[in-house]
């Protein structure tokens, strides 16, 4: 997962979802305290205009009703009897898979073994390699690519605090056949690689093949896994699966 660093430069309230979100619960909040119709209205009130309020500060479609359930989720919360600890435990664990996401506009995606077949069809067959998945999540593609190709060197990259952890675990379980570094992609140079991979998500898709048409070699390969940049169509795209989803890929 990935810095914003050459993600080109946006307002902060329009770059970051999650901001935009608690704005939207705190003019909520404040336009229900001043109101003060009681604990019942309160929630639903503040449910609906926070949701509301998301749509007018042009939140991605999942953040409606993540600010619809927000506050009745919270005080259903509030009558369990659970310990503090145990919802620090959670939070923990959300931030150490998905925190980094707020900063990065990429959430955590797991490649499927489908893709990963499609994608072998693209490594070369006959002669060494070098492989990178930007943004190797818990470490699947890797795992799965490095033990069918043996000629390949396979690098994974993964910034989010928690699935580097398991892809490096994995990584060292593997015997050597592939590594992991927690690390930034937008910080790595795509020129030693042959085939770099991600699954990001489309807000830093154009960035990313800007990264690697200035970056990458001639005859190397891009492949991205479900979403496109505008403006420059894919050499290749095969499918997926029946819902329409493509493993897309650019020669250099």
């Amino acid at each position: 997962m990935y810095s914003h660093a050459e993600i080109p430069p946006r307002d902060l309230l329009a770059g970051v979802p999650v901001l935009r979100a608690a704005l939207a619960q705190a003019l909520a909040c404040a336009t229900l305290l001043a109101i003060d119709g009681g604990p019942t209205f309160g929630i639903v009130g503040q449910a609906v205009m926070a949701a509301a309020l998301g749509l007018l500060l042009r939140l991605p479609p999942w953040w409606i009703p993540v600010n619809l359930a927000f506050v009745p989720a919270v005080a259903v919360a509030s009558t369990w009897a659970v310990s503090p600890t145990a919802y620090l435990a959670g939070f923990l664990a959300l931030a150490g898979v998905y925190g980094i996401a707020s900063r990065t506009r990429a959430p955590l995606y797991l490649t499927g073994i489908g893709a990963c077949q499609a994608l072998s069809t693209l490594l070369p067959a006959n002669r060494p390699f070098r492989f990178l998945d930007a943004g190797c999540g818990i470490g699947t593609t890797v795992t799965w690519l490095s033990a069918r190709h043996l000629a390949g060197t396979f690098e994974g990259v993964e910034l989010a605090p928690l699935p580097a952890g398991l892809a490096w675990i994995r990584a060292r379980l593997s015997g050597g056949l592939f590594t992991v570094q927690r690390a930034d992609l937008w910080s790595l140079c795509f020129t030693e690689y042959d085939v770099v991979y991600a699954f990001l998500s489309p807000v830093p898709m154009a960035a990313l093949l800007e990264k690697a048409r200035r970056e990458m070699r001639s005859g190397s390969l891009l492949v991205s896994n479900t979403f496109l940049p505008g403006g420059l169509p894919p050499d290749l795209s095969i499918p997926l699966d029946g819902r329409g989803r493509m493993l897309h890929a650019w020669r250099f």
